[in-house]
């Protein structure tokens, strides 16, 4: 789990550090904050992933996760600006994680007014701790949300006063670094995106709000349509729940980490979130004591390592299998030959005995 906080303090937490608690928990402390600051930004990701980290002036810059300092959860962190070569009035506003660079893997950005834009990974290659441009942002916007396609991949954009709108991949052309992007929703007055998903089989739309209320449903709710649409209602706000902060892709058996404004963690089974309809207001998943409030949420990623430990050690089992039938195989061979013994009227070879030892010890006793 990588924190960074409004002041841009980043830290590596392991999984493990958080408990797994009942839906409806107050949380666990996950971060000792200085005086008005807040943790901002949640992201999990594998150690040898890349992250790309996306700045609020549109540069990207990447690490490994594994070069991000590790901390306890009680740990204030390290600061971003000695991570990576950002200027004093830059913030990173999000960011993404990735195997490796490529020309067939797209990044797929939407901003906080709606546009969206399709660039390769291999475009970064360069961009490392000193950065380059990613995105050409309007005046007053923002990126809020990224994620990884093939290029013929659909992805579904949400808003916070509870539109979604699922397109198809293929209405946004692929474009260079410096480039703006193109309408993706159309918003309403006051309205903004919170989030922008790729549509996966399998998986649900796990949804929450400021103050804690959220719930799970399916992505055959809605149907696809034109780029630069409304969209359908996927949530109705109230003055109870808030207006939605985020939403992730989940499974029955995905963990999920919500975080507040105040610094604490949650982390719930995704499997007690309920599954609902469009309008549902859905559960309270963490009750919120204001003024704190949601501010992030994300699926815990699984762990690759040990599958490929697992895989690694039914391969030397094989491997020494083989050997053992092998060898196998030869003492058979060996144990036949014996077994047939020496050819007819071939002169029989008897072994050295030790027997004559005796008349050499008498010999030596008479000398």
């Amino acid at each position: 789990v990588i924190l960074i906080s409004n002041k841009g303090f980043v830290k590596r937490v392991p999984t493990s550090a958080y408990r797994n608690q009942g839906r409806g928990g107050k949380g666990s402390n996950s971060a000792s904050l200085m005086d008005d600051d807040y943790i901002e930004q949640l992201f999990v990701a594998n150690t040898h992933d890349y992250l790309l980290f996306v700045s609020s002036e549109g540069k990207a810059y990447w690490l490994k996760a594994h070069e991000i300092p590790e901390a306890t959860r009680q740990a204030r962190g390290a600061h971003i600006k000695g991570l990576l070569a950002i200027s004093p009035n830059e913030e990173i506003t999000t960011i993404l994680d990735f195997k490796d660079f490529s020309e067939t893997e797209y990044i797929l950005m939407g901003t906080l007014r709606g546009v969206v834009k399709k660039v390769a990974t291999n475009e970064f290659v360069n961009a490392k701790t000193r950065g380059i441009i990613g995105i050409k942002l309007d005046e007053g916007d923002r990126l809020v949300s990224a994620c990884l396609t093939n290029g013929k991949d659909e992805a579904i954009l949400i808003t916070r006063k509870g539109q979604a709108l699922r397109i198809s991949e293929e209405t946004v052309r692929v474009m260079g670094r410096a480039s703006r992007g193109v309408t993706g929703i159309r918003l309403d007055k006051e309205d903004e995106l919170a989030a922008m998903l790729r549509v996966s089989e399998g998986e649900r739309i796990l949804l929450l709000s400021e103050y804690g209320y959220g719930k799970r449903t399916d992505f055959d709710n809605f149907n696809a349509h034109g780029r630069g649409t409304g969209g359908q209602m996927i949530y109705c706000p109230e003055e109870k729940t808030g207006e939605l902060v985020g939403a992730i892709t989940v499974r029955d058996d995905d963990d999920v980490v919500v975080i507040t404004s105040q610094g604490k963690t949650i982390k719930i089974a995704a499997e007690t979130v309920n599954v609902l309809g469009k309008a549902a207001r859905g559960v309270r998943i963490v009750n919120i004591d204001r003024p704190d409030f949601v501010i992030a949420l994300d699926r815990v990623a699984r762990e690759e390592e040990a599958v490929e430990q697992a895989e690694g050690a039914d391969a030397v089992d094989a491997g020494d299998g083989a050997s053992d039938a092998a060898v196998g195989a030869t003492d058979s061979v060996a144990d036949a030959d014996n077994v047939g013994g020496p050819s007819d009227g071939a002169p029989t070879l008897t072994e050295p005995s030790d027997e004559p030892r005796e008349d050499d010890e008498a010999s030596e006793a008479a000398k």
